[in-house]
């Protein structure tokens, strides 16, 4: 099993971007784990697989 550590500002669509790319790189993403200190559990996708509601990210 591999896992791959990427620390990235969450507020910054280019380093986001840039993380999934590299990470891409090493073979399929199935997991991806955001500690963004929103102060709850948010979903960032729906239980279909869709984006969830962003507006709660907005700040």
């Amino acid at each position: 099993m591999f896992f791959l550590f990427l620390p990235v500002d969450v507020t910054d669509p280019d380093e986001v971007t840039a993380a999934f790319a590299t990470a891409s790189e090493q073979g399929v993403i199935r997991a991806g784990v955001h500690c963004a200190g929103r102060g709850r559990p948010m979903r960032i996708l729906t239980k279909d697989g869709k984006a969830a509601d962003l507006a709660p990210f907005e700040a």
